[in-house]
């Protein structure tokens, strides 16, 4: 959130093109991921567990998108 008001605040004229792994506020905090978003892929399988394969696999979590649009809006962003 704090990289979105530096956003917002660097930019007098343009577009901010945010793109990523994520989701709206309604979809990440679902039921559906009780677990939280952070999945690891290792030879394009997936797994939940960030302490299987130490340093061999690739690990993201989801952005939450509803909270960088509000913050950019509350900076000026439309």
């Amino acid at each position: 959130l704090t990289w979105m008001e530096q956003v917002a605040s660097a930019l007098t004229r343009g577009v901010a093109i945010t793109i990523e792994y994520g989701h709206t506020m309604q979809d990440l905090y679902s039921a559906d991921r009780s677990d939280g978003t952070l999945l690891c892929y290792y030879s394009q399988m997936t797994s939940e567990d960030p302490y299987e394969r130490v340093g061999q696999q690739d690990m993201t979590a989801h952005v939450d998108f509803s909270s960088l649009a509000m913050v950019g809006e509350e900076h000026g962003l439309h």
